[in-house]
């Protein structure tokens, strides 16, 4: 049906791979490479930016009068997060969706609350929150070339909700005490890039 009404557009991604100058078609090279490339993009990137000597004081030179305290989480508020967000079947690399997790709000939202204390307290975050399922996507030209390929990073469900209760408080102090940059949408709720 999609193709009949040409809205079945999705480029295939190739089966070969230039790696070092060669052409490879075993899988596990080229996972290994993707691998290797999104792991190292964020250092490779930052090492083209010039140090120019700067220190936080040259654009940040009033001391902020108001302090932000990050008061423990609740479960009541761990289901009102879990309300916030999309109820969706899609998964992340735990195979947990935001539509299962809001069905097991009352179930699972003591455990959030204090695995995101915990981690507040601690100062840690667990490496398994840290995974997510990186998916690429064809940029543009050249599509036999992982450099010109994208990442789609969906990070698990569980881990967007503790992460969700850990953020909102921090945000929430950026944007009243307005230290957030007017053209940094990254985050940002109602903006053009939200």
């Amino acid at each position: 049906m999609r193709t009949l009404i040409s809205k079945d557009n999705k480029t295939k991604c190739s089966q070969s791979f230039q790696i070092n100058n060669e052409t490879v078609t075993d899988n596990k090279l080229i996972s290994n490479e993707f691998c290797n490339y999104f792991s190292n993009i964020g250092r490779l990137q930052t090492s083209n930016i010039p140090n120019l000597g700067n220190k936080y004081q040259s654009y940040l030179s009033e001391l902020e009068p108001k302090s932000m305290l990050l008061s423990p989480t609740d479960p009541n508020e761990i289901i009102s997060i879990l309300r916030s967000l999309k109820s969706k079947t899609s998964q992340g690399q735990d195979g947990v969706s935001t539509q299962l997790l809001q069905q097991l709000e009352n179930q699972l939202n003591v455990s959030i609350s204090i695995l995101i204390n915990k981690s507040r307290e601690s100062g840690t975050v667990p490496d398994i929150m840290k995974i997510a399922k990186i998916v690429p996507i064809y940029k543009n030209q050249g599509q036999n070339l992982i450099k010109k390929m994208q990442a789609n990073i969906t990070p698990s469900k569980f881990i967007k909700s503790v992460r969700t209760g850990c953020s909102q408080p921090g945000y929430a102090f950026l944007n009243d005490t307005s230290k957030l940059n007017a053209h940094r949408f990254g985050f940002r709720k109602k903006t053009l890039y939200n």
